[in-house]
């Protein structure tokens, strides 16, 4: 670990950045830990800082008894999908993954569970989007929210994001089509700060006008007053 800590800090960030970019499109380089594949980028467990996973800390109800709040929003992982397998996922590719991450025989029942539309067996990315933002981002929150509600004083607030916004493809450019219509990673921080988008000849409807002041209010008033 050491060596590796100063091999980091002697790189360029150029080099950083350019070795992150080529692993994220390595399969190879991941078949121990595929998962990091959609997030390269996870917190790093084991220092005073983080003494352990925060998943494991939250289940251990080592968390501060304070109200939060936590939540998704409808297709968490599709951008990382897209971006983890830049081609279009073969249904027999699609089966591979699914057994590699969680065993042959799990495999087998999440692929049942999750089956692929017929319309979409030449390209089963979506699918493979739905099981990993299940798995990823929606139990996990199920999990912490429902351990931490019942072992605290203090409320645990959960939100579920669905909207796509009616300017979406300005929010997402041509880089990221798949989210003009997917609710994507990070879609609900839009409505949540409000910016200013009449310099680009769009506007928000009334309805998300109305969705953005009920998101504000409610995030103001749980940092404000721990309640909605």
């Amino acid at each position: 670990a050491s060596n590796t800590s100063a091999c980091l800090m002697e790189a360029s960030t150029a080099d950083v950045v350019g070795a992150q970019v080529r692993v994220e499109k390595d399969i190879a380089a991941d078949l121990q830990n595929l998962l990091q594949l959609f997030l390269p980028w996870t917190p790093t467990a084991g220092s005073p800082l983080l003494t352990a996973q925060p998943m494991e800390l939250f289940q251990q109800r080592k968390s501060m008894d304070i109200p939060f709040m936590i939540g998704t929003v409808w297709n968490e992982a599709t951008i990382f999908v897209y971006e983890a397998f830049t081609k279009p996922m073969k249904e027999t590719e699609y089966a591979v993954v699914l057994g590699l991450i969680f065993g042959i025989e799990d495999g087998v029942k999440i692929a049942e569970h999750f089956p692929v539309p017929k319309n979409e067996t030449d390209d089963c990315r979506l699918t493979a989007a739905k099981v990993a933002t299940q798995g990823l981002f929606v139990c996990s929150t199920r999990n912490v929210s429902l351990i931490v509600s019942g072992g605290q004083s203090h409320p645990v607030h959960v939100y579920h994001y669905d909207h796509l916004m009616s300017f979406r493809k300005l929010i997402w450019g041509s880089n990221f089509t798949i989210c003009d219509t997917e609710v994507c990673h990070g879609a609900e921080l839009v409505p949540l700060f409000h910016p200013n988008v009449s310099s680009f000849n769009v506007t928000y409807t009334p309805q998300e006008q109305v969705l953005s002041s009920s998101m504000d209010t409610f995030w103001t008033n749980v940092a404000k007053t721990g309640s909605l």
